[in-house]
């Protein structure tokens, strides 16, 4: 008895060592058997085409053969297709309450490598997966849907058995539902309250006068600053004219001795320019040499 015809007579228990096919890798099997078998045939009726090696097509097109009828997904209908989906639904069950949640799988948080190698990894919660994707090809014989046989469809959002998420790798974005904000003017939006941001308003504008009040008595008492007095500004009346008198004094010596030290030194010759200016004012002639 073949593979097949004993899942037939118990569809309920698919395989769990072997993965079912699903439908495109069955369609792509298909497609390499016509291959193998039009190569075949145009090397009858062609000799020049004749493939190099019949016999490893022969060979080849056997093992598809085979792959499809043990590993293909038998057809159910009736009460047996409906046990099938009985089982499946009952291992769906169970196999979400083993998986992660998806924030843990996400977040990846302390513990999360151990938790997983404990539960979704073990042989045991492996084995109900596999049974449980071959029963969804069984099902879905004929879906096209990438994701049909995909756990991570499984996982539930968050549990209370989920790890904490202090410390996680990928913290992620909290929301909260209604908004702080949203509270915040709930009063004002929906029952005509006060509305809270008038508050920071006025303490807006009592900060910016004063401001406005510290700036204009700063300008007030730079008004009224005196500028400090020259270092030589201090000076009484009376130590002006002393000052005044004793310069008077020192200009009045020095001149005298200049006018001394000019009378007992001999006067300059004069030079021939002399001589011929003080003849020209004389009326004498100038002699010419």
């Amino acid at each position: 008895m073949n593979t097949q015809t004993a899942q037939a007579d118990s569809p309920a228990k698919a395989p769990r060592d072997v993965r079912y096919l699903n439908k495109r890798q069955r369609d792509e099997i298909r497609s390499d058997i016509s291959g193998a078998e039009h190569l075949l045939t145009q090397g009858k009726e062609q000799p020049h085409l004749r493939a190099r090696y019949p016999r490893v097509l022969r060979k080849q097109i056997q093992n598809l053969e085979n792959m499809l009828e043990h590993q293909g997904p038998p057809r159910l209908t009736g009460s047996d297709l409906d046990v099938a989906v009985r089982r499946r639904d009952e291992l769906q069950e169970k196999i979400s309450g083993a998986l992660l949640s998806s924030e843990e799988m996400r977040k990846n948080p302390a513990g999360a490598v151990g938790k997983y190698q404990q539960s979704e990894a073990s042989p045991r919660v492996k084995a109900d997966i596999l049974e449980w994707k071959n029963l969804q090809e069984i099902i879905l014989r004929d879906s096209t849907d990438p994701d049909k046989a995909n756990t991570d469809m499984l996982r539930r959002h968050r549990t209370p058995n989920d790890l904490g998420m202090d410390g996680a790798q990928i913290e992620g974005t909290h929301f909260s539902i209604p908004s702080p904000e949203f509270m915040r003017n709930y009063e004002q939006t929906f029952r005509g309250g006060p509305d809270p941001r008038d508050q920071e308003i006025e303490d807006l504008r009592t900060q910016l006068e004063d401001v406005i009040s510290r700036g204009k008595a700063m300008l007030a008492d730079h008004d009224q600053v005196v500028p400090e007095p020259k270092k030589n500004g201090g000076w009484s009346p009376e130590k002006r004219a002393k000052a005044s008198e004793r310069s008077r004094k020192q200009h009045a010596e020095r001149r005298a001795a200049e006018a001394a030290a000019a009378a007992t030194s001999d006067p300059p010759e004069p030079s021939i320019g002399d001589e011929i200016a003080t003849q020209l004012a004389n009326g004498d002639p100038v002699e010419e040499e």
